[in-house]
């Protein structure tokens, strides 16, 4: 059985090593300070810089859906949409 990475760029394996890194990272963090996180996502940038993207529907709960979480996460990376080379969600 071949792997994505017998197909895949060398530049684009290393995006997506970054990528899951930081959020698997992130996720571990959140989860032994909280217990749990609400959905987030990150991006690879067009300069190869991982970022995350935290976003919050505009709303005072402090426990909002986790479909509204979301929501605002892609409205994030839309607004990104032209500096983003690769992009995950959690």
């Amino acid at each position: 059985m071949s792997s994505w990475r017998d197909i895949a760029s060398p530049e684009a394996q290393d995006d997506l090593d970054g990528l899951l890194n930081m959020m698997l990272g992130f996720g571990q963090q959140q989860l032994a300070k909280h217990g749990e996180f609400f959905p987030f996502a990150a991006t690879v940038g067009s300069d190869g810089a991982v970022e995350p993207i935290a976003a919050r529907p505009d709303t005072h709960d402090d426990r909002p859906a986790s479909a509204e979480v979301i929501d605002a996460c892609l409205a994030a990376l839309n607004t990104k949409r032209d500096a983003i080379r690769r992009t995950d969600l959690k």
